[in-house]
């Protein structure tokens, strides 16, 4: 651990230090090295992963409102370039800039480029998971922003190229700078974003040695700091950046925006203490007109209002009036019941940064501005942030590219340093290689972009569970920060194990302090165990936590045999006293606390946020639990026979056994390929879940044997293919479920999918099948949705809102807005652990078994699960980390073969 906490603050010492001009040359000859053939590699194979720019989107116009827009960055943390459910998008304002313990940029954003007074819109964007471009067209100027964040540093960076296209462009830029940073003692999952200017204070000048113009915006709730600097091209003139603030009493008179919806509302006309106002401005919209008083109680004014809505009243009703109260927090700002508002004067007066372009300018002739943002708490460390990096511009963009690549590079690097392991490379053959290979390698590329290297409470290196823009119904919330979620991390437990197995040592030990009957996940930046008797880190459990906990401990000793975990003592709020061997059996029984009456049938109760939150009959006995469970069962029956416990492993497969068979007999339906959920006197509630589909074929067809018979088998393809499947994603409940043929959350519902559950589909559905030649096919289709950016939190799937809700199976699915979905999400790492696990038939046992004769690679291939027969599809893993050493498998007709590598 002390090695790898050197290695880390060396890399971070060498970006500030060493790099410096160099940054261009060095990326260039990263890339000439990349380019160039290897002349090795295990028989012959290219064992190079793609670069990150090759796997970077393409340019998607923007004119699906509903489709996310690009997140980025950067090790420390992450920034948005569009508010989810606000439009348009601009090219250059950012949100949810999420840089621990700072966090900035509500809804409103912080910035935005205008061209003779017109903020330009953006028309297309594109992701690289370094970079956000947008384009744009205003005035006869082409606008193409880039948007990234400097490596492992508190600085964001925009290059802004300006190029004429016709005679009389526009000639008057301005970028308009609001640096709403403030600090937060712990971000967690949600967390808040400052939109309100009034709670800043800002002030323009010349700073730094070379006296560079830039703009601070100093919080006045917390000691948060950002300031704004221009490298190159300097600004012509400044509008002053001062916000007035009339004193009391206020007046409510004049114009207001709703920093919700950016709907401004005015002018509003005031009578001693009454006032009203009338829509003119947003007919149809919900908002009609509304009048009211103000209250003096003191120093207090509190205000209340009526207001007319048209189309959006309860019960159906076309008119009706609300009641609404708030108060005036200053002259500036109003706090409503549901909303909080501004004085449109002092929004209006956030400072502007003008550039007049050159009237010699010709047609083609491009002008570009270089913008940098620093945000931190302490001036002197902020000031010189952003003026290095304004100053040497250029190579501190390119850093960020390069620097990233070097990251990305290193997962697969066996003599890298930064990392304490690595991940294989993957070759395929056939028509659906190159689109398979894609999928696997941004699956990667997803987990390496959650990775977190200022969070070191818990150790040097974590991953956070998602990143995401701005969530627009709750405007002072951003989503991700620094939660780790049992559930989703459990997801990719086998990638995470390979390439960073230390690190996930010590990540488990934490997790192991909490209790997961009272908590779902961590926050990597304030972890502490829970004091005993309290309910932290949350007030409820998922019903899949014992499974999960289960998944991510057994994975990571199934991946690194390291039998000294099995035997570490473990004494916390929710076991005292024993080691992680017993801590298995704990787990693998603890449905037994839920049984049904007279079942062995495990019944979590009435409330769909113990499951999957949306779909409210997916309650009290589930499919997918009573899977998991006899999984566990059948994973600690075999720990404990090698173990040598003969009686334990009797008695634990027998009550498997019997839960599978009661299972199979309640809840499945025959013909249909589905199982139902149960009320608490086991009659049956109709679900059609993907959730269902894997768990039980992943969980009761898997190393220790096949529950399912091949009538089963075949039933449970066929309803994934007539009822989940589409032309790119899967739907995660079906919509010929009888009583919800409409759920519109694109994770869990009708709508869309939750993107692990495609990646456990396919690897569920090999194994149902008998090998994987369809599977890896349905693996490749989803490659389509990797070109809008990485794997998110979900992909929505087009559906009609309306009776007859018919789904548009044919429609490209894509990254929503819908539900708070994150853009980048780490359960997309589990296409990499459905690849290894499911294809590759890598599903070694807890305990590896013993040399006893055997060679290092006759012990291999005894731990994989395909045997010899034909896994329907021909590739290789290559460099897989093994106990026995570095290993090939290589896919063929007489199953999968392991090699180990010289």
């Amino acid at each position: 651990v002390h090695k790898l906490e050197k290695v880390t603050r060396r890399h971070g010492q060498m970006a500030g230090r060493w790099l410096g001009q160099m940054a261009t040359l060095i990326g260039l000859l990263l890339l000439l090295l990349l380019a160039c053939p290897l002349g090795g590699g295990a028989e012959g194979v290219d064992t190079r992963p793609p670069t990150v720019q090759s796997l970077g989107g393409d340019w998607l116009p923007t004119t699906n409102t509903g489709r996310d827009m690009p997140t980025v960055t950067n090790f420390w943390g992450s920034v948005g370039t569009h508010a989810q459910g606000t439009d348009p998008t601009d090219v250059f304002s950012i949100n949810a800039l999420t840089l621990p313990p700072w966090a900035g940029c509500g809804v409103s954003g912080c910035g935005r480029v205008r061209i003779n007074g017109n903020v330009v819109i953006a028309n297309s964007t594109r992701w690289t998971a370094y970079d956000a471009g947008r384009r744009g067209w205003a005035h006869g100027l082409d606008v193409e922003t880039h948007t990234r964040m400097a490596f492992e540093s508190n600085v964001v960076l925009w290059n802004v190229s300006l190029t004429k296209t016709s005679a009389d462009a526009g000639t008057n830029v301005s970028v308009e700078l609001t640096g709403l940073v403030q600090q937060e003692s712990s971000l967690g999952w949600v967390f808040p974003l400052p939109a309100n200017v009034a709670d800043f204070r800002f002030s323009v000048g010349n700073v730094g040695p070379q006296q560079q113009q830039g703009m601070w915006a100093e919080h006045l709730r917390s000691p948060a700091k950002s300031l704004f600097v221009f490298g190159g091209l300097q600004p012509t003139s400044w509008t002053n950046g001062t916000i007035p603030c009339p004193p009391p009493p206020c007046r409510i008179n004049g114009a207001w925006t709703q920093l919700a919806s950016g709907q401004v509302f005015g002018p509003i006309q005031q009578t001693d203490n009454t006032f009203a106002w009338n829509n003119t401005k947003y007919p149809g919209d919900g908002w009609d007109s509304f009048n009211g008083t103000i209250t003096h109680t003191g120093s207090k004014q509190s205000i209340d209002l009526s207001y007319h809505r048209v189309n959006h009243c309860p019960k159906g009703q076309p008119t009706c009036y609300v009641q609404m109260s708030g108060e005036f927090e200053t002259c500036n700002r109003l706090r409503l019941t549901d909303s909080e508002w501004v004085r449109t004067t002092a929004m209006s007066q956030v400072p502007q940064a003008t550039f007049v372009l050159p009237s010699s300018m010709t047609i083609g002739q491009t002008v570009t501005l270089q913008v940098v943002l620093a945000v931190g708490n302490a001036t002197d460390r902020v000031l010189a942030d952003a003026t290095a990096a304004a100053s040497q511009f250029a190579s501190r963009f390119n850093e960020a590219a390069s620097l990233w690549e070097n990251r990305w590079q290193s997962a697969f690097d066996k003599s890298h340093e930064h990392f304490s392991g690595h991940l294989p490379t993957l070759s395929l053959e056939g028509p659906s290689a190159i689109d398979a290979t894609r999928v696997f390698y941004m699956s990667c590329l997803t987990v390496v972009a959650l990775e977190r290297t200022n969070l070191p409470i818990v150790f040097p290196r974590v991953f956070v569970t998602a990143t995401g823009n701005a969530f627009f119904e709750n405007t002072r919330n951003g989503i991700g920060g620094t939660r780790q979620w049992f559930w989703d991390a459990a997801l990719h437990a086998n990638l995470n194990s390979l390439l960073d197995p230390v690190g996930l040592r010590t990540d488990l030990r934490a997790v192991l302090e909490f209790d997961f009957h009272t908590g779902n996940g961590i926050s990597l930046d304030s972890c502490q165990p829970p004091p005993p008797g309290t309910n932290a880190p949350a007030p409820h459990f998922y019903a899949f936590n014992p499974w999960a906990y289960y998944l991510s401990l057994s994975t990571y000793l199934k991946v690194t045999n390291d039998t000294s975990f099995l035997h570490e003592p473990i004494d916390t709020p929710m076991v005292k006293n024993t080691t992680l061997s017993e801590y298995f059996e704990i787990v693998a029984l603890d449905w037994l606390n839920y049984t049904a009456p007279g079942s062995l049938l495990s019944d979590y109760g009435p409330s769909p946020g113990n499951f999957l939150e949306c779909v409210p009959l997916y309650i009290h006995i589930a499919p997918a639990i009573q899977a998991n469970n006899v999984w566990m069962l059948r994973q600690t029956a075999a720990l404990r026979k090698a173990q040598g416990r003969i009686d334990d492993a009797k008695r634990l497969a027998k009550l498997a056994d019997a839960v599978a068979d009661e299972m199979l007999r309640r809840m499945y339906v025959p013909q249909r390929g589905t199982f139902n959920c149960l009320m608490p006197d086991l009659s049956p509630i109709e679900m059609r879940h993907i959730i269902d589909f894997f768990s039980v074929g992943i969980g009761m067809c898997s190393e220790q044997g096949c529950d399912l018979s091949a009538d089963m088998r075949a039933a449970m393809v066929t309803f994934v293919e007539r009822e989940l499947v589409t032309a790119t994603w899967a739907r995660a409940l079906s919509p010929l479920t009888a009583k919800l043929p409409y759920v519109s959350r694109p994770d869990h519902g009708t709508t869309g999918s939750y993107d692990a559950w495609p990646a456990l589909m396919v690897e569920a559905y090999g194994l149902v099948q008998g090998n994987y030649t369809r599977a890896l096919e349905l693996l490749a289709s989803f490659a389509k949705n990797t070109h809008e950016g990485p794997f998110g939190q979900a992909h929505e799937c087009p559906q009609q809102p309306h009776p007859p809700y018919t789904p548009n199976d044919t429609a490209p699915s894509f990254k929503p807005t819908l539900g708070e979905t994150r853009f980048t999400a780490d359960c997309g790492g589990a296409f990499f652990d459905a690849v290894l696990r499911g294809a590759f038939g890598f599903r070694p046992p807890i305990l590896w078994p013993a040399a006893e004769g055997k060679t290092p690679t006759e012990v291999l291939q005894a731990v994989l699960f395909t045997g010899n027969r034909d896994p329907g599809f021909r590739g290789k893993l290559t460099h897989l980390q093994t106990p026995v050493g570095l290993a090939t498998l290589t896919a063929t007709a007489n199953g999968v073969k392991a090699v180990l590598e010289p």
